[in-house]
């Protein structure tokens, strides 16, 4: 009687050791999946981040390829473009407003 009890008691305490080792492996499992989920979801926000900063590159770039057929032109559009924003010109009837940043700091 004692003998089955013992092996009944043995048993028992191998299954729950089983089980104990189940649970962790299961649990490491999960935790390297969610750690896994979140560097996804960063590189995902890093993919949005990029395509939108490669779209400001592209029409940056489009503008330079204009800016330099223009030039290439030397045409009068041209000419006058170069007036208004750096020689701060402007025709008659039209109004420049410059901003102007203020070097004083309030404390």
């Amino acid at each position: 009687m004692r003998r089955k009890m013992a092996d009944r008691t043995r048993n028992f305490i191998i299954l729950s050791g089983l089980l104990v080792c189940y649970l962790l492996v299961w649990t490491a499992i999960i935790y390297s999946m969610a750690d896994g989920y979140k560097t996804f979801v960063s590189l995902k926000q890093k993919r949005q981040t990029l395509s939108k900063e490669e779209s400001v590159l592209k029409e940056r770039m489009d503008e330079i390829k204009k800016k330099t057929e223009m030039r290439r032109a030397d045409s009068p559009f041209f000419v006058e473009m170069i007036a208004r924003e750096k020689l701060k010109m402007a025709k008659k009837g039209e109004v420049i407003i410059k901003v102007v940043k203020d070097d004083k700091t309030t404390n």
